[in-house]
């Protein structure tokens, strides 16, 4: 199950790249109480609704699954990562990427 929290460090990479700065805060604040939230559920979970581990793993693990599928499918690399390899180009086009969802004019 640890392999699919991939998607965690990846979304909050891909958060910094394509939110405008003054909107980092919220949106990091509104990712974290997800994390948080899933910390003050499963005592619940475990004091009130059942003592079977099972049904609360496999969903966490589909939830999981469909996070990853999404940060591997549908997000493309960050642009920060492809300029450090030395991949121009596709950083460009990520970063026109991004400033089209941001509706930002600067394009390169």
């Amino acid at each position: 199950m640890g392999l699919f929290w991939l998607k965690n460090p990846t979304s909050y990479v891909w958060l910094f790249d394509l939110m405008q700065t003054k909107h980092k805060g919220v949106a990091s604040g509104f990712l974290g109480s997800f994390d948080c939230i899933t910390v003050a559920v499963i005592p619940v979970y475990f004091l009130y609704i059942s003592k079977n581990w099972l049904p609360l793993y496999i969903l966490m693990l589909v939830l999981g699954v469909l996070g990853l599928l999404f940060m591997l499918f549908v997000a493309p690399e960050s642009p920060k990562w492809l300029l450090v390899k030395g991949r121009k180009e596709e950083a460009i086009e990520v970063f026109n990427r991004v400033a089209l969802i941001n509706q930002s004019k600067n394009r390169i």
